[in-house]
């Protein structure tokens, strides 16, 4: 049986048959990511990632491309959060993430102006 610390992908996981999986492959976890988002029909989103996660970030991107899917606004931010506040970075503070978030909601969601005009 295949053991060892690192993540092994898709391809290489197939050529061992005694390979076992305790977490999903990145393709997975996107694929799972997509189908809620055509569940609930959400056509147009924003994607907010911390580096660990990068690759299932580029991989959502690319994925919702060829789902006729728009991706507004994407973000990779820092670390992770314990390493973060381990060093004093601006990014341990709650304001921090507050910005971002209301960056990303006010670049994903949909603007529309009516004007109506009385004589």
């Amino acid at each position: 049986m295949c053991c060892h610390l690192q993540k092994c992908s898709d391809h290489q996981a197939s050529l061992i048959p005694t390979f076992a999986r305790t977490e999903p492959p990145k393709t997975q976890v996107t694929k799972s990511i997509i189908a809620l988002m055509k569940y609930y029909n959400w056509k147009v989103f924003s994607v907010l990632a911390e580096e660990p996660w990068e690759a299932v970030a580029k991989s959502l991107v690319q994925e919702a491309d060829g789902q006729n899917m728009t991706v507004k606004h994407e973000r990779i931010v820092g670390r992770d959060y314990l390493s973060c506040c381990s060093t004093q970075k601006p990014c341990c503070h709650s304001g921090f993430w507050y910005k971002i978030i209301q960056e990303t909601k006010n670049l994903t969601r949909s603007k529309c102006q009516i004007s109506i005009r009385s004589w």
